[in-house]
């Protein structure tokens, strides 16, 4: 209890510096292209927080690059400066926007935060390490930070040529998420109505393919869509 408590808090004198993300030899995408969460149905730009790369969030988060995008929300990797970590940043689309939907995520997590952490299950559901609301153009944004992952499930399987799990990883995989299930059943008594692969996500233990996803974003930045005033931030493949 105690070495998790001291793990919690910040490490004094230690915190990371910003990065200069200025590197502008990227490619360039027409603004009339569509691309990303631009395709999905009933697409709204104003709804999204214009994120930037380099852009310091809340005085301690700084973007690092696109993880991914939804309809409700776009993730990003960044630097948690003040922990020396890397973090994965989901931004909502615009509060007014999500409606009641805006804190049913966060009370999920408030509920797991709540419960019992003695479960065998406990580990391999995802935690929240921090939550708040910044400012856009239009209106808030609701932001939770979560430990960064690696791929889901139905990626792996794709990256499979037979698109099937391997025995062994489909064993290890299948019983870490019965356990899972049962946790958050018995423990936090909540029901995970939308089990699927592109929902089971991979964990990672190595940073540096982190470190690594920061060094090529500063040298050979991803391409960025052609806007107005600014660039859109591209996604990873």
């Amino acid at each position: 209890m105690l070495t998790s408590f001291f793990q919690s808090l910040p490490r004094f004198g230690r915190r990371w510096t910003p990065l200069n993300f200025t590197n502008t030899n990227f490619i360039r995408i027409p603004a009339s292209q569509t691309v990303e969460e631009e395709i999905i149905p009933g697409y709204s730009a104003v709804r999204y927080y214009p994120t930037c790369i380099g852009e310091i969030i809340k005085e301690r988060y700084q973007v690092v690059g696109k993880l991914g995008f939804g309809a409700s929300s776009t993730v990003w990797l960044a630097r948690d400066m003040d922990y020396r970590r890397y973090v994965a940043l989901k931004v909502f689309i615009s509060s007014a926007s999500m409606g009641q939907q805006l804190d049913a995520e966060l009370n999920v997590y408030k509920r797991i935060d709540a419960a019992s952490s003695r479960h065998r299950g406990r580990p391999f559901v995802r935690s929240l390490l921090d939550s708040f609301d910044i400012n856009g153009p239009e209106d808030k944004h609701r932001c939770l930070v979560h430990p960064p992952l690696w791929e889901s499930m139905l990626d792996f399987l794709h990256r499979n040529p037979i698109q099937r799990l391997p025995a062994p990883i489909l064993v290890v995989t299948l019983h870490r998420l019965f356990l899972a299930l049962d946790y958050l059943h018995t423990e936090c008594k909540i029901i995970h109505t939308d089990i699927k692969a592109d929902n089971v996500m991979f964990g990672i233990d190595d940073d540096s393919v982190f470190s690594d996803f920061e060094n090529n974003e500063l040298e050979n930045p991803y391409p960025r869509k052609e806007a107005p005033l600014s660039f859109a931030i591209l996604a990873p493949l």
